[in-house]
């Protein structure tokens, strides 16, 4: 049998992530509604998203995942690269490229159809965003910072991403509201929801898997990348 050298603490958190995306909250949602036990209750709080302000554990799931991506990358793409140069690089990264366009690709309809929305249904009745559909976008467009550029200008790349994203946020105006109108109405990410999705979103201004805030969804991608060259450089 082949042995396989896989980095076993990334796995293991990746475990730990899937069990709560395919949900096994409900588990604690269960125990706390039988027992009524503080803790149980406390956590059960925690395994909700907020509405718009707040944070929770919750909200950590889906952004985990992305930088889960992202560490991987290094051991992956960076595996493949390794010690090829000049048209055999060259070779290997356009392979890469048509195998990560294609994934992102199949994660952006998969994601269409987990909505329900890819059976046919009116074009305006169709939402295109989607949790797979954020994930296929940002590790995208992540792996192609990575494969493209040094260390030094994928940190400037990553301060450049969350710097831009909060200006744009709170300095360009929105019709009706003006700049820096941080609410669900008023923000300029659910503004271009609004404006360039083409068919629904979901909750009614905003989708939460919308264009504008997938820009820092790359960001968590690079944070993984990070996470994964420190790893992969003993």
């Amino acid at each position: 049998m082949a042995i396989t050298n896989r980095l076993k603490s990334l796995d293991a958190l990746r475990g730990f992530d899937m069990f709560w995306i395919v949900s096994g909250e409900g588990i604690v949602h269960g125990l706390a509604s039988a027992t009524g036990f503080s803790a149980l209750l406390w956590m059960d709080g925690q395994l909700h998203h907020s509405t718009w302000n707040g944070f929770t554990f919750y909200d950590l799931i889906f952004p985990l995942f992305i930088f889960i991506a992202g560490v991987a990358m290094p051991f992956s793409i960076g595996k493949k690269l390794a010690n090829l140069q000049g048209e055999e690089s060259r070779q290997e990264k356009r392979k890469i490229y048509r195998h990560l366009l294609l994934r992102c690709v199949i994660l952006i309809v998969l994601g269409m159809v987990i909505n329900g929305d890819l059976a046919f249904l009116p074009y305006a009745e169709t939402r295109f965003a989607s949790v797979l559909g954020r994930i296929g976008l940002s590790c995208f467009f992540a792996a192609m910072i990575y494969m493209n550029t040094t260390l030094k200008q994928q940190v400037l790349i990553f301060i450049a991403i969350l710097w831009g994203y909060s200006l744009l946020m709170t300095l360009v105006p929105v019709p009706g509201y003006g700049a820096g109108v941080l609410t669900p109405e008023g923000s300029l990410a659910s503004y271009i929801d609004r404006l360039l999705l083409p068919g629904k979103i979901l909750r009614g201004s905003y989708d939460p898997e919308g264009i504008l805030s997938t820009v820092p969804a790359i960001g968590t991608a690079m944070l993984g990348i990070f996470a994964g060259r420190l790893l992969r450089s003993g």
